[in-house]
């Protein structure tokens, strides 16, 4: 059996859409750039989604990718990009959410109404 190189398979997808291809890279590299992302971020679901990033990105780029050097170390140095991403994502989320939680909470008593509610309706 002739396997094709890297690079060969690259070709093929960028110039002929040939999908067979792109599913041998996938084949190929999914298992590692999963495995990065897991250790990376943390969280299986989240290694999934970069996985698949990182493969959508790769078949976006294919034409100016041909010929660099190491489609595997390319592959690895996305999936870390990404799962940084996650990561930042992430603890902006955490932010809001703990800004929000922290917030006085402003819903007033029935009594609070009854005293405030006149003041309120004669300013306006």
């Amino acid at each position: 059996m002739n396997r094709k190189s890297d690079q060969e398979l690259l070709t093929a997808y960028a110039k002929q859409q040939d999908e067979t291809a792109l599913a041998e890279v996938l084949e190929r590299y999914a298992g590692m750039v999963y495995g990065t992302a897991k250790r990376r971020s943390g969280h299986a679901e989240a290694a999934r989604e970069i996985t698949q990033t990182a493969f959508a990105i790769l078949a976006a780029k294919s034409e100016k990718l041909i010929g660099h050097t190491s489609i595997g170390a390319w592959l690895h140095r996305t999936a870390v990009l990404e799962s940084k991403k996650y990561l930042r994502t992430e603890q902006r989320h955490l932010r809001k959410v703990k800004a929000l939680t922290e917030q006085p909470q402003t819903i007033a008593t029935e009594q609070e109404s009854e005293r405030v509610g006149p003041v309120l309706d004669d300013a306006h």
